[in-house]
């Protein structure tokens, strides 16, 4: 009876010892199936982080090209109208030049002295100045605007931190992808997350078997124990020698494997331990690269996003309204120039036109007073044929006529008809005073007007 109780004893102390080791594996397995679970969240999030960060960087880029679109246009624009400003100012001082050789006939002032004065006498100096000067103004602005290439410098800054970022995103997605397993004989070696999550079951997988094998042993140890002390009962009781000694024998051999088994539940609990810890390693790899992740590069990638594209949308922004203001004050001086282009080109061609306008009025004049010269000419004959005539007749018959024949009621005057002379015809044509125009004004009118001398 003593041995049988020594043995219970020793099953007692034995089953108390498996249940602190099966409590501590217990511990370890609730302690790493909450980091398991905590990293299946992160994974998913991470995965999630990836696709967005990648979103993210195309939109990033879609927005720079559209910004780099913008530029082109306003540069497009400020190239077109430079180029298309300083041709008509050209054209313009062109245009202005031949005023300058032009010289305006001499007969057109009452007065000048010995100056020739030319058709750019016409022109006021001031306002041609202020437009010229006014165009320098805005081209200058217009090159200081993107003469410094600040705009390209910012988006081609921009454009290459973009890509940067898509690059790194890459390299942290392979080393997602591409991990290093801690702590196995593979070490050095690289896995992908396939391997990862292989090596993760694997070590789930060894951790359910120890614990069914150290739930197993635990069993064991419990029946051992409801044996010892069902035998304290039946030793107590009648039963043949036989009996008991079988019974002791089984006690007998069951407590010598006590120390085995203890040993085992403890190999088992230290593997299972090194699971957890292996499980561990790589879950805290994972944070590591999870919190490095999302604290920098998804940090940074969002500064980027509002402050520096920002920044450079401000001052492209900026920039356009400058550019509006710019092409505004442009399109006037473009106005203005065009319009003195063609104003002081009609001049001259309305200039040329009143030479030959002042030369046909001159050959309408000689015309009309050569008229009246044959016509006075003409009346003068007419009018001395008729004084004969009148005479010859009066001579004639004079003497034989009452002088009231007629009745004086019909004349307009006191003498009969038979005496009056023939009505006085008077024509006078007063020539239009017209300025003498040179002969080389003349020419050169045809010349430009009528593509004649």
């Amino acid at each position: 009876m003593d041995q049988l109780k020594d043995w219970t004893d020793d099953a007692l102390s034995c089953l108390k010892e498996a249940e602190g080791i099966c409590g501590s594996a217990n511990s370890e397995l609730v302690k790493i199936n909450q980091v398991l679970s905590k990293r299946d969240n992160l994974l998913l999030k991470l995965t999630f982080l990836f696709d967005a960060s990648r979103q993210q960087i195309r939109l990033l880029a879609i927005l720079k090209d559209s910004l780099v679109k913008i530029v082109k246009n306003y540069k497009t624009k400020n190239h077109s109208w430079r180029t298309k400003i300083t041709r008509d100012c050209e054209l313009l001082r062109s245009v202005l030049d031949t005023l300058h050789k032009i010289e305006l006939e001499p007969s057109f002032r009452s007065t000048q002295g010995n100056k020739a004065l030319s058709l750019y006498h016409f022109v006021s100096d001031d306002k041609i100045d202020e437009l010229f000067n006014g165009v320098d103004d805005i081209l200058k602005e217009s090159t200081d605007l993107y003469g410094r290439d600040e705009i390209d410098n910012n988006l081609a800054d921009i454009s290459k931190e973009i890509e940067g970022y898509g690059k790194e995103l890459e390299v942290r997605y392979a080393e997602f992808l591409l991990n290093e397993v801690p702590d196995t004989p593979s070490k050095g070696h690289k896995k992908n997350s396939a391997n990862h999550d292989n090596i993760i079951t694997k070590l789930i997988t060894s951790n359910n078997e120890l614990e069914t094998d150290m739930a197993s042993l635990l069993e064991s140890l419990t029946n051992h124990f409801d044996q010892c002390k069902k035998g304290q009962e039946l030793l107590s009781k009648p039963h043949s020698e036989d009996q008991k000694r079988e019974l002791l024998q089984v006690l007998e051999n069951d407590s010598l494997e006590l120390p085995y088994v203890i040993n085992i539940l403890n190999q088992d609990y230290q593997s299972l331990k090194t699971n957890c810890s292996h499980l561990q390693s790589i879950t805290n790899k994972f944070s590591i690269f999870y919190n490095k992740f999302t604290a920098q590069f998804m940090v940074r990638l969002k500064l980027f996003g509002e402050i520096k594209l920002q920044q450079g949308l401000n001052i492209i922004t900026k920039k356009a309204q400058r550019v509006e203001i710019l092409l505004e004050k442009a399109f006037e001086y473009e106005q203005s120039v065009v319009g003195l282009i063609d104003y002081y080109t009609n001049f001259v061609s309305s200039y040329r036109s009143l030479i030959l306008e002042i030369e046909r009025r001159r050959k309408i004049n000689d015309q009309v007073e050569a008229a009246v010269s044959r016509f006075r000419r003409e009346v003068q004959s007419i009018e001395e044929k008729e004084r004969t005539n009148r005479e010859d007749f009066l001579i004639q018959h004079a003497d034989y006529l009452p002088q009231d024949i007629i009745s004086p009621n019909l004349l307009d005057g006191s003498q009969g008809i038979l005496f009056k002379m023939l009505p006085t015809v008077g024509v006078e044509f007063n020539r239009e005073p017209l300025p003498k125009i040179s002969r080389r004004g003349l020419e050169e009118a045809r010349i430009a007007i009528l593509g004649r001398k």
